[in-house]
């Protein structure tokens, strides 16, 4: 049955978060990793969890009914502010630098129920210092829209430090970020939306369909 399958999906993947929270790719983590530049070069040669494969792992299990009360998404709560970038920003291991992975996170935070805004979370620490870190990497892609309306990352921000969050506009990136943003109760009236969605609007070609003309995931 389906939710026999779930449960196995379940069983499976709850045991292959690290101690610190976060999740690879492969069943065993190959190599731990700290922040800094250090940190971002073992996460580009070897399986270690990363935020954009933690995020993906949490957005499934909060479909499940998986809370902020759960130990399993507190752990990952804790990696994500262990992960996060001084912009802001959360850099992605399988998309190239920094607006995707930022992404994800903020896709898994909405999943659990945090919104922007004020933060409402005075009585737990965690949820508290979340909120805070949802809302810098929401300040970080607010700050690198493109003045079309659109977001665009290069794979040259993988290793320029001056270049996370630029590029030219793609309908992808776009995409993901509007949608993450609405996923964490951005308001649906911010011209940053409307320019988002007006870009989507201009790009789509006649028959229905979008174009990336450039990079968009890098792997090994």
């Amino acid at each position: 049955s389906i939710v026999r399958a779930l449960e196995r999906g379940i069983a499976y993947v709850l045991p292959r978060g690290n101690r610190r929270g976060g999740f690879s790719v492969w069943d065993e983590t190959l190599a731990s990793c700290k922040r800094g530049s250090s940190g971002l070069l073992r996460q580009a040669l070897l399986d270690v969890p990363t935020a954009d494969q933690t995020g993906r792992i949490v957005q499934a299990l909060a479909e499940l009914a998986f809370t902020t009360e759960h130990e399993r998404m507190r752990k990952a709560l804790r990696f994500f502010l262990d992960t996060q970038c001084k912009n802001g920003a959360w850099w992605c291991r399988w998309w190239a630098g920094y607006i995707a992975g930022s992404d994800t996170v903020l896709g898994a935070y909405g999943k659990l129920g945090l919104r922007c805004g004020p933060n409402p979370h005075r009585n737990d620490r965690l949820l508290a210092r979340s909120h805070h870190a949802m809302m810098k990497a929401v300040d970080f892609l607010v700050e690198h829209q493109n003045a079309d309306g659109g977001w665009g990352e290069t794979i040259r921000s993988d290793s320029d430090i001056r270049c996370p969050g630029v590029g030219e506009s793609t309908p992808l990136q776009t995409a993901y970020t509007l949608s993450a943003l609405l996923g964490c109760g951005y308001p649906t009236d911010d011209p940053v939306i409307r320019d988002g969605i007006e870009y989507l609007l201009r790009t789509m070609t006649p028959d229905g369909r979008w174009a990336d003309n450039q990079a968009t995931f890098t792997l090994f």
